[in-house]
């Protein structure tokens, strides 16, 4: 409960100690989106390299 609190005030702005829940939900994406461009780019060198 003690955690949904915190994050509730990180995400008014009350509270400037970690990601809000937009922050959370972005890195999220950019990490899902950026393995997603290495695992491409690794098969496409791969492919190259024969």
């Amino acid at each position: 409960m003690r955690q949904w609190v915190v994050q509730a005030e990180r995400d008014a702005g009350t509270r400037a100690d970690g990601l809000t829940t937009d922050e959370r939900e972005e890195l999220a994406r950019l990490r899902r989106e950026n393995r997603h461009l290495w695992g491409s780019t690794t098969l496409h060198l791969s492919a190259e390299l024969r």
